[in-house]
């Protein structure tokens, strides 16, 4: 997040809201370490607010967090809707996240010596990439 504005912005927090076009949603922060970071991620809900102290962005001053997200092995457009709420300001919008995944053919041949034993083609899908590679926001 990047204050682009002339007013320092104090006590803030984003909230973002996705549709379901999407199999998965991780921060960067072990699990462990979850009860004090100020990221709270739900189903289909994220929640970024700081504590006190760091809860302030004064001008041309950025705060990073890393939000990944695992969309579906298909086609899809992942919509987010986010809210920006501090002191003496508040912002929303929409965000359009166009995924196209990149697919890896492999075959295996099998041999069959009884026609019983013969089985229709199976199609599965598995993720090549590391589910931490997320955005930043």
């Amino acid at each position: 997040m990047f204050n682009s504005g002339s007013k320092v912005l104090e006590d803030f927090k984003l909230t973002l809201e996705l549709d379901g076009n999407y199999r998965g949603l991780d921060s960067d922060v072990p699990k462990l370490f979850r009860i004090n970071h100020p990221v709270t991620i739900t189903e289909n809900y994220v929640v970024y607010k700081p504590n006190k102290s760091e809860s302030l962005i004064v001008q041309k001053d950025w705060k990073p967090f890393i939000l990944s997200i695992l969309p579906k092995f298909e086609e899809t457009e992942i919509l987010i809707r986010w809210n920006f709420i501090c002191r003496d300001f508040d912002k929303t919008g929409e965000i359009k996240l166009f995924s196209k995944p990149n697919y890896v053919d492999e075959y295996q041949n099998i041999a069959v010596y009884e026609e019983e034993n013969l089985h229709n083609d199976e199609i599965s899908y598995k993720d090549i990439l590391e589910y931490t590679s997320g955005i930043s926001i």
